[in-house]
């Protein structure tokens, strides 16, 4: 099970990198194997487990709502971007839907209701 700080500070780092170009060429240039535009989708499925006994515990209902909000924007662009670079990716206006909704539900996180 994974522990509420936890879930938290995950889904924290995997909104960040989706928010952050900057951050996603860091990652390209330290991990040089990684195809990052997909690891920013896998990371967020690795973590985000809406079901899991503490993830109400972790994030409270506008957070929650917000979290979900992100995963289906995610979802909705994936398809389009199979076989991207990550050049390609920022090129394109589906990296700045990404990063404006990963930067909404970074704000929903800091803004507790």
């Amino acid at each position: 099970m994974i522990e509420p700080e936890t879930f938290r500070s995950r889904i924290v780092e995997a909104l960040e990198l989706a928010a952050s170009t900057a951050g996603q060429s860091d990652y390209a240039r330290d991990v040089p194997i990684a195809d990052v535009v997909a690891e920013v989708f896998e990371i967020w499925h690795d973590i985000y487990h809406p079901s899991a006994l503490t993830f109400p515990v972790a994030f409270n209902r506008a957070e929650r709502e917000a979290l979900a909000e992100y995963g289906a924007i995610l979802d909705s662009i994936s398809a389009s971007l199979t076989g991207m670079t990550l050049s390609e990716f920022h090129a394109s206006p589906l990296s700045g839907r990404l990063a404006q909704a990963a930067e909404r539900a970074l704000t929903a996180l800091v803004v507790k209701s």
